[in-house]
């Protein structure tokens, strides 16, 4: 069953994040933070393009700054790092991140990570 209760959205994207909402005005959040997947980058280049050294990049496995789940509270991350996230088996119900949905028309949606 779906609950109507309330909810705090804290935004941890590097950027705002706004919600549509039918027949209200948009839901604008500003950045608070950031959650991050820790990047590692190959020491010598894999290739080169028109000249440009061209490096590899890769995720460490280390999530960075997520905080602890606090009742009550949604967290909105990028889509890499929640990406990440599944990938490295974290799996939090307080987590949620920006989708590109063709269906919308390529209308950003939030999607509830479980």
């Amino acid at each position: 069953p779906k609950s109507n209760r309330n909810c705090e959205i804290v935004n941890l994207t590097p950027h705002p994040v706004v919600f549509k909402r039918d027949g209200m005005d948009d839901l604008v959040i500003e950045s608070s933070g950031s959650v991050r997947a820790e990047e590692m980058f190959s020491e010598e280049p894999t290739d080169t393009v028109d000249s440009i050294p061209v490096y590899d990049l890769s995720y460490t496995g280390k999530i960075i700054g997520l905080p602890d789940p606090v009742p009550g509270r949604v967290y909105v991350v990028s889509m890499i790092a929640a990406q990440a996230m599944l990938a490295l088996g974290i799996k939090r119900n307080d987590v949620v991140s920006p989708n590109f949905v063709s269906a919308l028309g390529g209308a950003p949606s939030v999607t509830l990570h479980i």
